[in-house]
């Protein structure tokens, strides 16, 4: 395709069927290029959100940016000239980028074809949700193409795929379905959650294992120093409660100190959190649809980039769901004819003791939610009257909230570690992330900047989609059921809204059937024979661009017409609504309190915008259809994105699970499946640190790579296990700068972060000042300068970072190390 000049704004559209990276052999880009000025992102990019692009950044400097790749071709593009770019991929001989007729980068990389980025659109000018074109001009555009073989075996999955889902959707209309009378049996009501938690459970079985970034193990370093006897907060700097790493500690004591025992025990947490978050949903909708949401909503919380199964992050989101769970019930129970005081008291004291759980898993994201939760809690007991009741519930509820919290205070009272408690995770804590204020206003600002009139028209006009669709194509096929039955066209309203029993038994089966797409599409996906033969929508960048701001102007907008509602006349359904509202916004600002607005804290938001446009079309054929396709194709999207990069975080990035040779692995990574180059690169560090240690040396690794510590059985210099800027304080970050140049450790492993990640966490939590790890890295540099240390080994692309190993050369008063007195395991 060759296209002569184009002028802003513009779309470049190569094709109408367009390739995809993972499906081509190779491919060229060529064009010629005027930029105005540098102060926008993309010169060029692909539709795909996952990226593949040039940007522009200021000062003048051109990248190249795929994957987790990010690749500086120029730190002088000069504006207001012409210049000429050609990009070249040949999945034999890898990517080349020219500029100006100069070759500026080649790499004989298969990073690129892992990825199946999508080129339906070249977009020229900014990201797809800024609004700014390009400030310049393209001509002699060109773009071609060498599409791979279809294979057999591709296409015998998609035939055995499209069978299989055309099967499942009759059963879904047949007239006197298999599940009519599962509703009616005792046992059926633990269908709903069994639907829910299995494709979660085939979900995480499928990849559990399949991937390790060498970022992992901080909280394996911390339970490794417990079991050794160490004390949180008085052997080694802990900036959060410490419930967390002691129930690692005894999983370690319990199974071994490996990664796969934790990962195994992820898959149950994650199959908690599905089935807790059904049991929220099921107040506010038909059990069916709650399992059908729960599984789709748990498959898109763990879609975030740097999600690990049995990370605190997902503990206390399990906790939160249990907790908000209980009070939902309590909630819905107060304004039921049938309550009895002593069951709302139990599930209150339940429902703080999780509450508290979460607050000693990680505090700030859970103050902030179970904050938010109280003041919904509130309202609710307000309204509902008996105060004499209800203080007595809110005693019930202090009590079970105060229970953990005071096995933990005596646990710390008895190690005599209380006040040191108190200072690290209080005002240590806040320090690293910016003071208390910064920490509670972040979110808020964030979310508020990124507020625009064209988002906000956006999500109206996705909204609108798919309601114009369910009507139009719904009026055409209740049209042709009467023809088919021979009755006359007629279009009446209570076509739409049959009678319960038909209703419930639709409902039973469109579970059933949703269930059994996630399964194959699961299993499909996984294999690699086919992409996107579950996505019947092209719904890529509204599930991954906007599904995050629409789930917290929903639960906002929640709270807005529940509460007038509840207020004037309280129910238990404007209950639920008010109660899990609050909620909602709770885990987004939670969330935010520790990292950017994520999937983490938009999951139930989308879970309930997914939950009423199913129950919009309960009992309906065609409405249930879309649905239904709606669901799976961003499901689809979210297991292939996943198996394709499942870990990307700071400049760390795993291989795509599909077709990795694994290396053989013992000790903590047993049962882990790594790539068997990493793997190599990860024995030969560990093997330096040893050779160049005894096992009573401490060794200090800098900033985020801790697992090395286990590795090498080695102990943490300073008691510094992870020095990243908002998990270190300021106290600790200058005493290890001050003892690194009075008395180095014999070993330095120094992990190159990539460009802007100090940046950007000084911007997020400092406004700008300087980091402590600053003073690290310089008091590093003065020991490389004052010939102390000596760099033994320096490995490139381990997960995307550059790891160098430095041993002590001299003491600081000049004495010289001699290699026998370094000692070896």
């Amino acid at each position: 395709m060759r296209i002569d000049h184009l002028a802003p704004p513009m779309a470049i559209l190569p094709q109408a069927n367009a390739p995809r990276i993972g499906s081509i052999n190779s491919f060229r880009i060529a064009f010629e290029i005027l930029a105005r000025d540098d102060y926008y992102d993309n010169l060029l990019q692909t539709s795909d959100v996952q990226g593949f692009r040039l940007e522009l950044r200021h000062p003048r400097e051109l990248y190249l940016v795929f994957s987790s790749n990010e690749i500086l071709l120029s730190n002088s593009f000069s504006t207001a000239e012409w210049h000429s770019i050609e990009i070249h991929f040949d999945e034999s001989k890898g990517l080349s980028v020219t500029l100006d007729g100069k070759f500026v980068f080649h790499r004989t990389t298969n990073d690129l074809s892992r990825h199946d980025l999508s080129f339906d659109e070249l977009i020229a000018g900014t990201g797809f949700n800024r609004k700014r074109t390009l400030q310049g001009e393209i001509k002699d555009f060109f773009f071609e193409a060498e599409y791979k073989p279809i294979t057999k075996t591709s296409q015998a999955v998609k035939v055995v795929s499209a069978v299989a889902a055309a099967l499942s959707l009759i059963g879904l209309l047949w007239r006197r379905p298999l599940g009519a009378k599962l509703p009616d049996r005792a046992w059926g009501r633990w269908l709903a959650p069994l639907l829910t938690a299995c494709p979660v459970l085939v979900y995480q079985l499928s990849y559990f294992n399949a991937f390790y970034p060498v970022t992992e193990g901080w909280f394996s370093a911390y339970a490794h120093l417990i079991n050794l006897g160490d004390a949180p907060y008085r052997d080694f700097e802990l900036l959060i409660p410490p419930a967390y790493p002691y129930s690692v500690a005894f999983l370690q004591d319990l199974f071994g100190s490996s990664i796969i025992a934790l990962r195994t025990v992820g898959v149950a947490l994650m199959c908690g959190i599905s089935i807790a978050l059904f049991f929220i949903l099921q107040f506010g909708f038909n059990r069916y649809i709650a399992a059908i949401t729960a599984t789709y909503g748990t498959i898109y919380y763990q879609s975030g980039n740097a999600f690990i199964n049995y990370d605190y992050t997902q503990v206390v989101t399990f906790f939160m769901l249990s907790g908000a769970a209980l009070l939902i019930g309590y909630a819905k129970t107060l304004f039921s004819p049938n309550r009895a005081p002593e069951k709302l008291r139990l599930m209150c004291f339940f429902a703080g003791t999780m509450l508290a759980l979460a607050v000693l898993t990680k505090h700030s994201n859970a103050t902030v939610c179970t904050a938010t939760l109280g003041v919904g809690m509130l309202l609710v007991m307000a309204r509902a009257g008996d105060f004499s009741s209800r203080l007595k519930e809110i005693a019930a509820g202090c009590l079970g909230f105060a229970s953990p919290l005071l096995i933990i205070l005596i646990t710390l009272w008895y190690q005599d570690t209380l006040p040191l408690f108190f200072a690290q995770v209080l005002s240590d804590a806040a320090a690293a992330k910016g003071g208390a204020a910064g920490i509670l206003s972040n979110a808020p600002r964030s979310f508020y900047r990124g507020l625009s009139a064209d988002l906000i028209f956006d999500l109206f006009e996705h909204s609108g989609k798919v309601l114009l669709a369910t009507c139009l194509v719904g009026c055409i096929v209740l049209s042709l059921e009467r023809i088919l039955y021979r009755r006359q066209i007629r279009f009446h309203w209570s076509d739409w809204y049959p009678h319960h029993t038909s209703r419930n038994t639709l409902t039973v089966n469109l579970a059933l059937t949703s269930a059994t797409m996630l399964v194959m599409c699961v299993w499909v996906e996984r294999s690699g024979l086919c992409h996107d033969c579950f996505k019947f929508v092209n719904i890529d960048t509204w599930v991954q661009g906007d599904s995050i701001p629409a789930s917290i102007l929903l639960t906002a907008f929640g709270i807005v017409v529940s509460l007038p509602i509840f207020m004037y006349r309280p129910s238990s359904t404007s209950a639920f609504w008010l109660v899990v509202s609050t909620f909602g916004i709770g885990l987004a600002w939670g969330n935010g309190t520790s990292a950017g607005f994520s999937e983490v804290g938009a999951f139930l938001g989308v879970s309930l915008a997914v939950g009423a446009a199913l129950s919009v079309g309960r009992g309906l054929s065609l409405p249930s259809l879309i649905s239904l396709a709606l669901i799976v194709s961003a499901s689809d999207y979210l297991i292939d994105k996943k198996y394709t990069r499942p870990y990307d975080w700071w400049g760390v990035s795993t291989a795509s699970v599909r077709g990795t040779s694994c290396g053989a692995t013992s000790g903590v990574l047993e049962g882990m499946c790594v790539p068997s180059d990493t793997l190599s690169r990860i024995e030969d560090i560990t093997s330096s640190i040893v050779s160049n240690s005894s096992p009573e040396d401490a060794v200090y690794i800098y900033p985020h790579t801790p697992i090395f510590y286990l590795l090498s059985n080695r102990r943490p210099y300073h008691g510094a296990v992870v020095s990243w800027p908002d998990f270190m304080s300021m106290r600790a970050a200058l005493s290890v700068t001050s003892d690194l140049l009075s008395s180095p450790p014999k070993v330095l492993v120094v992990a190159e972060l990539a460009p802007g990640v100090l940046e950007a966490h000084e911007r997020l939590f400092r406004n700008g000042a300087p980091s402590p790890q600053r003073a690290i890295l310089a008091a590093i540099e003065a020991l490389k300068n004052d010939d102390i240390v000596e760099k033994i080994l320096n490995i490139s692309d381990v997960n995307g970072l550059t790891i160098s190993v430095y041993r002590l050369k001299h003491t600081i008063d000049g004495r010289h190390i001699p290699i026998e007195s370094r000692g070896r395991d």
